[in-house]
């Protein structure tokens, strides 16, 4: 998760927005993600039973209505909290080429070595 927590800090240095606007304006909207949100005050407005429940290594749940905004830890490295239906809809805009060109599809399903 270390590597997406520095792309997150990447994200909001050269877009210059916070990175969970950037994610809702840029990827979530356009692929029709309505139902997707982040942890804490910014859950997705969905019945809470359609929400997938968090576990840490001891088994315990996680409660997803708690977030640290003055914290790194979560940002880019798993603050996003999604239904499976918005899921669906992310895996349809790469299946689509919504986001990448078809090579760049191609790349990153692309088996690579080292």
């Amino acid at each position: 998760n270390q590597g997406y927590i520095l792309l997150a800090a990447i994200i909001e240095k050269v877009s210059g927005r916070p990175f969970d606007e950037f994610l809702v304006e840029e990827l979530f909207q356009p692929a029709g993600m309505l139902s997707t949100g982040f942890r804490g005050d910014k859950l997705p407005k969905v019945d809470r039973s359609l929400i997938a429940k968090g576990y840490d290594e001891s088994g315990e749940r996680i409660d997803l209505t708690t977030f640290s905004p003055d914290s790194w830890c979560d940002k880019g490295g798993g603050q996003v909290v999604s239904t499976a239906e918005d899921l669906e809809k992310w895996w349809a805009a790469i299946r689509d080429r919504k986001f990448l060109t078809k090579a760049q599809t191609t790349r990153m399903f692309s088996p690579r070595k080292g």
